[in-house]
């Protein structure tokens, strides 16, 4: 239970998703709306997290933000499944292989290794 719950931290998902079965059609609508803002201000949160005083083209900068927004949203949705977290560690292992090849070899590409390395989630102690 601690681990779904942390999982569900991870990936910043809201108490009432449009999953849930206790969400009305309208919380749901506008919990799909709040969900998409969440995902989009994450997405915005991490991208300068990750790639502050790095230099990337505006179609680099256009595939990262892609590629942080898919793996977010697929986050959200693994964080309300039963192993959660394994597959939230998993989907941010490739995100984060997926934005290195997208960088040249050196100074930048160390830079984003070293902090998606340090944002990277630790299994929580089982209870």
């Amino acid at each position: 239970m601690i681990a779904r719950a942390w999982a569900a931290g991870i990936a910043m998902v809201g108490f009432f998703s449009a999953a849930s079965p206790l969400a009305t059609a309208a919380e749901a609508q506008g919990g799909r709306a709040a969900q998409t803002q969440n995902v989009d201000a994450m997405t915005e949160r991490l991208f300068t997290r990750l790639f502050e005083g790095i230099t990337l083209t505006a179609e680099q900068q256009k595939q990262v933000r892609s590629l942080i927004r898919e793996t977010q949203s697929a986050q959200n949705i693994a964080a309300n499944e039963p192993d959660g977290f394994d597959k939230i560690i998993a989907l941010q292992a490739k995100r984060d292989s997926s934005l290195t090849v997208l960088l040249p070899p050196g100074k930048d590409r160390e830079t984003f290794k070293a902090r998606a390395a340090e944002m990277f989630p630790k299994k929580p102690p089982k209870p």
